[in-house]
């Protein structure tokens, strides 16, 4: 297991070997666990270099007034579509289009002009669909 021990997600520098840790910037051997924002740190940039599947966060913040942003990640490389949906079915929004990275992505949906309720979302990612839920004030 990799963890961070700086604040840059890129660098993973600190080691978990067996009962110690060890430090490749310092080349040194450690018995003191790392604090829990190193791990955190570290969790989530092996998260973001290497997702293990597709996948949609809830947005945030939810409920919100006119803007709120929806987070996905992708294992690989993939055609993506991400729709807004009202509580009929009917298309409200197209947030996303396009053939996208692997890694983490960000989508800001600026609900102006959408009257207060729920709505979905839903990401289809090559042959994967998920969907969720959001709240507008």
């Amino acid at each position: 297991m990799v963890f961070n021990n700086n604040a840059s997600p890129q660098t993973t520098d600190l080691y978990r070997c067996g009962d110690g840790w060890y430090d490749d910037n310092t080349k040194t051997w450690t018995d003191q666990k790392p604090s829990a924002a190193r791990v955190a740190n570290a969790a989530d940039a092996r998260k973001n270099e290497f997702p293990e599947k597709v996948t949609l966060e809830q947005n945030w913040p939810n409920p919100f007034e006119e803007t709120t942003t929806i987070t996905f990640t992708l294992p690989e490389k993939r055609h993506v579509v991400l729709k807004v949906y009202d509580g009929y079915g009917k298309e409200v929004a197209e947030l996303a289009e396009g053939v996208r990275e692997k890694g983490t992505h960000q989508v800001t949906f600026r609900a102006n002009g959408l009257g207060s309720g729920l709505y979905l979302y839903r990401l289809s990612a090559s042959h994967e669909v998920l969907t969720k839920k959001l709240i507008k004030n």
